[in-house]
């Protein structure tokens, strides 16, 4: 058995192409996609129903941002990669989503 996990790079709100790790080429997907006429998170999901999600929150991993507000709403079981460079950031991390997790 095997998993498929829908990887979604989320740079300055929007979702983003990502290829080679050249980040500063990286475009919404919505330019590149046969399947996703919009580069927003929710309509990205909603076009592709994923049962599982891996996030990399691309402003967070290079310090210009964050974009974890987006997620919160997010029914599905997901993997964040949220820049975590220190014990501060994780405890933001959890404060943003404790309202979640019961």
């Amino acid at each position: 058995m095997f998993r498929i996990i829908f990887v979604v790079d989320i740079s300055d709100g929007v979702v983003v192409h990502a290829r080679g790790g050249k980040r500063e080429e990286y475009r919404p997907v919505s330019e590149s996609s046969r399947v996703c006429s919009s580069s927003l998170l929710h309509e990205v999901l909603k076009d592709v129903s994923p049962m599982e999600l891996y996030v990399a929150d691309l402003n967070r991993i290079v310090g210009t941002g964050s974009n974890l507000n987006l997620l919160k709403d997010i029914k599905v079981p997901m993997m964040v990669d949220a820049g975590i460079k220190e014990i501060e950031d994780v405890y933001s991390i959890v404060d943003i989503f404790t309202p979640l997790v019961s």
